[in-house]
């Protein structure tokens, strides 16, 4: 009799506290996770209907699958923090979905990046096939099935320079300009920057 109450009080506890999407990460039906990638001085906003669309569509057209749509948000606009950074941000973030427990041999996880997003997302691919120090490991690559990146400059970026212009005038001027970019993220995005060298390489 205590057996079944505690059971029961354990199920009740974790019904109260899982979210639908934590409880569906715990099912025996294998798990897609994709992930959307925001670019420079955007938010999940960006993406707009992508993530209810696509959970819809891609639940319908194989039911054997359980799909789940995340969208990362990193700290674009931080003057501090590289692209570089964020990859670790977004890391983060993978690790803790594709930790032991939660994530099966079968499970596969998709990044779907917009613009400076893509750039992150394939920091994050190639510093964890490197097994890189502060990134995923190759069994955490393992997982992944589809990588698709949409309008991102892997030779660099006139927006980036017009904006990284802009905060130069703005500061030898002593205005204070509020753009949505950080200062060293636009640097590295320029045309010429160490890290659209290492992309072109």
């Amino acid at each position: 009799m205590r057996i079944k109450i505690l059971l029961l009080l354990v199920v009740f506890i974790w019904d109260v506290n899982v979210s639908a999407e934590e409880k569906e990460m715990f099912l025996n039906k294998p798990k897609h996770v994709i992930f959307l990638i925001h670019g420079i001085g955007g938010d999940k906003t960006h993406f707009g209907y992508m993530s209810k669309a696509l959970s819809k569509i891609l639940n319908q057209k194989n039911p054997s699958t359980k799909y789940i749509i995340r969208s990362i948000e990193y700290d674009t606009g931080n003057n501090e923090k590289t692209p570089y950074d964020f990859a670790k941000d977004v890391d983060l973030i993978i690790k803790r979905t594709t930790a032991s427990g939660k994530f099966k041999k079968e499970d596969k996880i998709s990044l779907i990046m917009h613009s400076q997003g893509g750039l992150i997302g394939s920091i994050w691919m190639f510093q964890s096939l490197k097994s890189t120090p502060g990134y995923s490991t190759p069994d955490v690559i393992d997982h992944l099935d589809s990588f698709i990146t949409l309008g991102t400059p892997f030779w660099g970026a006139k927006s980036a320079q017009w904006g990284n212009e802009v905060k130069n005038l703005a500061s030898q001027l002593g205005v204070d300009v509020s753009l949505p970019y950080g200062k060293r993220e636009l640097e590295q995005m320029a045309f010429g920057s160490d890290m659209i060298f290492d992309f072109r390489m």
